[in-house]
């Protein structure tokens, strides 16, 4: 008994009834067909020619010189303070327009024409916001013009302007609207900066209100740009450059690391690829470096 009960059980398990058969046969159809034109597809030889490596690199050579006639590598230029009412041709071409360009800003100074303000050079025609970007802080121009019918000190100020990166606490002291605490910060920040190359930096002093600021402006000059003390981006030390106000300590830090894993830097805008310095500071720093 025991062993019909065995037999049962295992011929329910093994025993396929006619639909799975059917199933199976084709199954096992299909199975056989796609190794049949597997094998089939496999005894052809297709013999495709092989690339010429030679005709391949040539080629490619061809189209890298394509593309650098139609698309010339951009050449880095390194800049210094200009004025642009006297900048020659030659030299607008090197900083990025066209001789055409150049040859219309030639024109227009020849015929009376001048550059008043840094914000007037953006007005060239073919002058984008990048490049623009990048001559701020090298056109030797005031920011803006003082608007004397706003300013109701005007007709009391003396007509001898001081020069503010030579005059000293005693002479800023005796101008109209500036006491003996304002002028020794005036000092002690120039100092710190290494000299003013903008009145418009007159803003970053402390306790300078607008009303004070229109009133000095008026009364300083800036002509004596010798007096701005440069630092070298490859020979000064660390310490030299944490104690710029524009630098400060992480980001000398970080100057001082470049320049060890890479070497000299070969232009200022090598400057830009510190994540610290932000493209506003660059343009306030740049001024104040020099590379020898």
């Amino acid at each position: 008994m025991k062993r019909k009960k065995i037999r049962t059980v295992w011929k329910d398990y093994l025993t396929l009834s006619m639909r799975e058969r059917r199933g199976l046969t084709v199954l096992l159809s299909i199975l056989g067909l796609q190794i049949f034109f597997l094998y089939y597809i496999n005894s052809f030889e297709l013999n495709y020619p092989y690339p010429d490596v030679n005709t391949l690199i040539k080629l490619s050579q061809s189209l890298e010189k394509c593309k650098q006639e139609i698309h010339p590598p951009p050449q880095k230029v390194s800049f210094e303070r200009f004025n642009p009412n006297t900048f020659p041709e030659e030299k607008w071409v090197q900083i990025g327009l066209s001789p055409k360009q150049a040859h219309s800003i030639s024109n227009y100074i020849a015929k009376g024409g001048s550059f008043k303000i840094k914000k007037d050079v953006k007005k060239i025609y073919g002058m984008n916001d990048q490049l623009f970007s990048s001559l701020l802080p090298f056109i030797n121009l005031p920011e803006s013009i003082p608007n004397n019918r706003n300013n109701f000190y005007t007709h009391t100020y003396s007509k001898k302007l001081i020069e503010l990166n030579s005059a000293d606490t005693i002479a800023l002291e005796k101008l109209k609207g500036i006491g003996f605490k304002l002028a020794a910060r005036i000092v002690k920040y120039r100092d710190l900066l290494g000299g003013f190359y903008s009145l418009d930096q007159l803003k970053e002093v402390w306790g300078l209100n607008d009303t004070t600021l229109q009133l000095l402006i008026s009364q300083v000059t800036l002509e004596n740009e010798s007096k701005v003390k440069l630092i070298d981006l490859n020979k000064d030390s660390l310490s030299v450059f944490s104690l710029h106000p524009y630098v400060g300590k992480r980001l000398a830090f970080m100057i001082a690391n470049y320049r060890k894993q890479h070497g000299p830097f070969k232009v200022v805008d090598e400057l830009k690829v510190l994540p610290l310095l932000t493209d506003e500071n660059f343009r306030k720093l740049a001024p104040y470096l020099k590379l020898d």
